[in-house]
């Protein structure tokens, strides 16, 4: 004889049962109508059945309506995540030149001509300088001086001011050589506005240079002995500067200007067969960097 599980051989439980019934009535439920249960309520059991599919019916009414308009996924594209433009600001420093300060309705106008102003270079012990000097006013045209220096390509700035009306000159002591000076007097009001402003005057101060010696030059056509071209010889003194390393020749005729003889210390005269025709030569003495530091004026020569 087989035996069999206690689960397969016992009968279902009531509440297995219940589980059940309740589980096809509400598949029947959701198949039919409430209005056919309404029908069925004179059958026997059908007044509960009825009574339950009402509540039921009402419990599904209650729920809301899903649409499948309503399942559609909402906007879920991620928004612009680009990063915003984040390049630094030009933060470079704007043109910070400094401006004109010269009103422009103070140039010189035939009302109001433009003041008497002069400046020359000078030298002194301690190197070159340079004086301005302008006209003397009254006090009823003005009441103060103010000068103004640029040097070479530099702005300018003011040196001199005053408000006596005596002193209408200055000198300029900062001066170097190998620049050029700039310089330019205001005569001013008595609230310290400009009336009128002079032109510009302009001082160049030349560099430093070594001085140079004078040296004794001759130069004359010697007597013609043959048919050949005439000879022009020439003979100049020697420098005493130590400074002399050689001598030059130089000759300039119709065609231009050139070097026709070099040599040492002792090289202190020199031939050279010409055309004729008229020449100038000149001699000059170099030291060890080349700069002429010793030099004759030029003697002519008229070649037959």
């Amino acid at each position: 004889m087989l035996r069999t599980s206690s689960a397969v051989g016992r009968a279902p439980r009531p509440r297995t049962r219940l589980l059940a019934a309740g589980v096809t009535l509400a598949a029947a439920l959701v198949a039919t109508p409430v209005a056919a249960l309404a029908s069925s309520a004179s059958s026997p059991g059908g007044a509960a059945v009825a009574a339950a599919g009402a509540r039921v019916g009402e419990v599904v009414r209650a729920r809301p309506v899903v649409t499948p308009s309503d399942l559609r996924p909402t906007d879920t594209r991620p928004t612009d995540l680009r990063p915003t433009d984040t390049r630094p600001t030009d933060t470079r420093p704007t043109d910070t030149k400094p401006t004109e300060t010269q009103p422009t309705d103070t140039r010189p106008t035939p009302d109001r001509p433009s003041p008497r102003f002069a400046c020359e270079a000078y030298r002194t012990d301690a190197g070159p300088a340079i004086a301005c000097k302008w006209a003397q006013v009254g006090e009823d045209r003005a009441a103060g001086y103010r000068l103004w220096r640029a040097v070479d390509d530099q702005a300018r700035r003011v040196v001199f001011e005053t408000r006596d009306l005596t002193e209408h000159g200055y000198r300029d002591l900062d001066v170097k050589p190998g620049h050029t000076f700039h310089y330019a007097v205001q005569y001013l009001a008595a609230d310290g506005s400009v009336i009128v402003t002079s032109e510009a005057v302009r001082i160049r101060i030349p560099g430093d240079r070594p001085e140079v010696e004078a040296l004794r030059l001759a130069c004359e056509q010697l007597p013609r002995e043959t048919a050949d071209a005439p000879v022009v010889a020439c003979k100049w003194s020697a420098a005493s500067t130590e400074r002399v390393v050689g001598y030059q020749l130089i000759r300039k005729d119709a065609e231009g200007r050139e070097v026709v003889a070099r040599g040492g210390r002792d090289f202190t005269s020199h031939r050279e067969k010409v055309r004729p025709g008229r020449y100038a030569y000149r001699v000059v003495g170099v030291d060890a960097e080349g700069r002429v530091v010793a030099a004759s004026d030029a003697a002519a020569v008229h070649v037959g």
